[in-house]
Protein backbone atom coordinates (compact mmCIF):
# COMPACT_ATOMS: atom_id res chain seq x y z
CA UNK A 1 0.00 0.00 0.00
CA UNK A 2 1.48 3.36 -1.01
CA UNK A 3 1.42 6.46 1.20
CA UNK A 4 -1.64 7.96 -0.53
CA UNK A 5 -3.65 4.77 0.08
CA UNK A 6 -2.44 4.57 3.67
CA UNK A 7 -3.61 8.15 4.23
CA UNK A 8 -7.02 7.44 2.70
CA UNK A 9 -7.41 4.25 4.73
CA UNK A 10 -6.46 5.92 8.01
CA UNK A 11 -8.74 8.90 7.40
CA UNK A 12 -11.62 6.67 6.33
CA UNK A 13 -11.11 4.58 9.48
CA UNK A 14 -12.01 7.69 11.47
CA UNK A 15 -15.58 7.13 10.26
CA UNK A 16 -16.38 3.63 11.57
CA UNK A 17 -20.06 3.77 10.64
CA UNK A 18 -19.09 4.83 7.13
CA UNK A 19 -16.73 1.89 6.88
CA UNK A 20 -19.41 -0.52 8.07
CA UNK A 21 -21.87 0.75 5.50
CA UNK A 22 -19.47 0.08 2.67
CA UNK A 23 -19.55 -3.64 3.35
CA UNK A 24 -23.05 -4.06 1.94
CA UNK A 25 -25.65 -1.93 0.20
CA UNK A 26 -28.57 -1.23 -0.27
CA UNK A 27 -30.55 -0.67 2.96
CA UNK A 28 -33.00 -3.30 4.21
CA UNK A 29 -35.80 -0.85 4.85
CA UNK A 30 -36.46 2.87 5.05
CA UNK A 31 -33.74 4.47 7.13
CA UNK A 32 -31.98 1.22 8.08
CA UNK A 33 -28.94 -0.40 6.59
CA UNK A 34 -27.35 -3.80 7.09
CA UNK A 35 -23.75 -3.89 8.17
CA UNK A 36 -21.30 -6.67 8.73
CA UNK A 37 -19.68 -6.92 12.12
CA UNK A 38 -17.48 -9.52 13.68
CA UNK A 39 -18.78 -11.80 16.40
CA UNK A 40 -16.85 -14.31 18.43
CA UNK A 41 -17.65 -17.96 17.93
CA UNK A 42 -16.95 -19.66 21.30
CA UNK A 43 -16.89 -23.11 19.70
CA UNK A 44 -14.09 -22.37 17.25
CA UNK A 45 -12.51 -19.40 19.11
CA UNK A 46 -12.50 -17.52 15.80
CA UNK A 47 -14.24 -14.43 14.59
CA UNK A 48 -17.12 -14.91 12.20
CA UNK A 49 -19.38 -12.45 10.40
CA UNK A 50 -22.68 -11.52 12.00
CA UNK A 51 -25.44 -9.34 10.56
CA UNK A 52 -26.95 -6.40 12.37
CA UNK A 53 -29.02 -3.43 11.30
CA UNK A 54 -27.87 0.08 12.14
CA UNK A 55 -30.74 2.54 12.32
CA UNK A 56 -30.57 5.91 10.62
CA UNK A 57 -30.88 7.37 14.12
CA UNK A 58 -27.26 6.27 14.74
CA UNK A 59 -25.87 7.95 11.63
CA UNK A 60 -23.67 11.02 11.82
CA UNK A 61 -24.52 14.17 9.93
CA UNK A 62 -22.08 13.22 7.15
CA UNK A 63 -23.75 9.83 6.69
CA UNK A 64 -27.17 11.44 6.59
CA UNK A 65 -25.93 13.84 3.91
CA UNK A 66 -24.51 10.91 1.89
CA UNK A 67 -27.82 9.08 2.09
CA UNK A 68 -29.70 12.21 1.05
CA UNK A 69 -27.43 12.84 -1.94
CA UNK A 70 -27.94 9.25 -3.05
CA UNK A 71 -31.70 9.62 -2.79
CA UNK A 72 -31.69 12.96 -4.59
CA UNK A 73 -30.20 11.06 -7.49
CA UNK A 74 -29.64 12.64 -10.89
CA UNK A 75 -29.93 16.20 -9.57
CA UNK A 76 -26.95 15.61 -7.25
CA UNK A 77 -24.68 14.25 -9.99
CA UNK A 78 -23.17 17.60 -11.12
CA UNK A 79 -22.15 18.52 -7.56
CA UNK A 80 -20.74 15.03 -6.97
CA UNK A 81 -18.77 15.29 -10.22
CA UNK A 82 -17.27 18.50 -8.85
CA UNK A 83 -16.22 16.62 -5.70
CA UNK A 84 -14.21 14.22 -7.88
CA UNK A 85 -11.81 17.14 -8.46
CA UNK A 86 -11.17 17.62 -4.72
CA UNK A 87 -7.61 17.33 -3.42
CA UNK A 88 -9.08 15.29 -0.53
CA UNK A 89 -9.06 11.58 -1.50
CA UNK A 90 -11.67 10.72 1.15
CA UNK A 91 -14.09 13.25 -0.34
CA UNK A 92 -13.41 11.81 -3.81
CA UNK A 93 -14.04 8.32 -2.46
CA UNK A 94 -17.30 9.30 -0.81
CA UNK A 95 -18.54 11.10 -3.95
CA UNK A 96 -17.73 8.05 -6.08
CA UNK A 97 -19.60 5.72 -3.75
CA UNK A 98 -22.66 8.01 -3.75
CA UNK A 99 -22.58 8.03 -7.57
CA UNK A 100 -22.64 4.23 -7.39
CA UNK A 101 -25.77 4.35 -5.25
CA UNK A 102 -27.40 6.64 -7.79
CA UNK A 103 -26.69 4.01 -10.43
CA UNK A 104 -27.77 4.50 -14.06
CA UNK A 105 -28.96 8.04 -13.33
CA UNK A 106 -25.29 8.96 -12.76
CA UNK A 107 -24.48 8.37 -16.44
CA UNK A 108 -23.23 11.96 -16.85
CA UNK A 109 -20.39 11.16 -14.41
CA UNK A 110 -18.96 8.34 -16.53
CA UNK A 111 -16.19 10.46 -18.17
CA UNK A 112 -15.06 11.77 -14.76
CA UNK A 113 -15.17 8.26 -13.29
CA UNK A 114 -13.01 7.01 -16.15
CA UNK A 115 -10.47 9.70 -15.21
CA UNK A 116 -10.75 8.48 -11.59
CA UNK A 117 -9.46 5.10 -12.74
CA UNK A 118 -6.07 6.87 -12.82
CA UNK A 119 -6.41 8.45 -9.33
CA UNK A 120 -3.23 8.38 -7.18
CA UNK A 121 -5.18 6.40 -4.56
CA UNK A 122 -5.76 2.72 -5.30
CA UNK A 123 -8.81 2.83 -3.02
CA UNK A 124 -10.34 5.61 -5.12
CA UNK A 125 -9.46 3.77 -8.38
CA UNK A 126 -11.12 0.59 -7.13
CA UNK A 127 -14.26 2.49 -6.06
CA UNK A 128 -14.42 4.17 -9.49
CA UNK A 129 -14.25 0.80 -11.24
CA UNK A 130 -17.02 -0.59 -9.05
CA UNK A 131 -19.19 2.49 -9.52
CA UNK A 132 -18.90 2.26 -13.30
CA UNK A 133 -20.32 -1.25 -13.00
CA UNK A 134 -23.13 0.00 -10.77
CA UNK A 135 -24.05 2.56 -13.42
CA UNK A 136 -24.44 -0.39 -15.76
CA UNK A 137 -24.93 -0.29 -19.54
CA UNK A 138 -25.02 3.51 -19.44
CA UNK A 139 -21.28 3.31 -18.64
CA UNK A 140 -20.43 1.39 -21.82
CA UNK A 141 -17.84 4.05 -22.74
CA UNK A 142 -15.81 2.77 -19.77
CA UNK A 143 -15.34 -0.76 -21.16
CA UNK A 144 -12.02 0.03 -22.86
CA UNK A 145 -10.52 1.90 -19.89
CA UNK A 146 -11.68 -0.86 -17.51
CA UNK A 147 -10.07 -3.52 -19.69
CA UNK A 148 -6.87 -1.46 -19.70
CA UNK A 149 -6.96 -1.24 -15.88
CA UNK A 150 -7.51 -4.97 -15.67
CA UNK A 151 -4.56 -5.58 -17.99
CA UNK A 152 -2.19 -3.13 -16.25
CA UNK A 153 -3.09 -3.78 -12.61
CA UNK A 154 -0.87 -6.11 -10.61
CA UNK A 155 -2.53 -9.49 -10.12
CA UNK A 156 -4.65 -10.00 -7.05
CA UNK A 157 -2.62 -11.77 -4.34
CA UNK A 158 -3.36 -15.47 -4.44
CA UNK A 159 -4.64 -15.34 -8.01
CA UNK A 160 -2.53 -17.56 -10.22
CA UNK A 161 -2.72 -17.01 -13.95
CA UNK A 162 -2.34 -20.28 -15.87
CA UNK A 163 0.66 -20.29 -18.21
CA UNK A 164 -1.62 -20.85 -21.20
CA UNK A 165 -3.42 -17.55 -20.48
CA UNK A 166 -0.30 -15.47 -19.93
CA UNK A 167 1.17 -16.20 -23.35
Amino acid sequence: MNQADADVASRAAAWPQYQKREIIDPPIGPGDRPVLSASFDPLTTQKRPAWMVVSHEEWGLDETAEDSLGRIGRAAVPALMGSLQSPDPVLRLRAIKILGRIGPDAEAAVPKLVVSLQDPSQIVRKAAARTLGQIGPAASDAVGPLLQVMDEAPPTPGLVRPASLSE
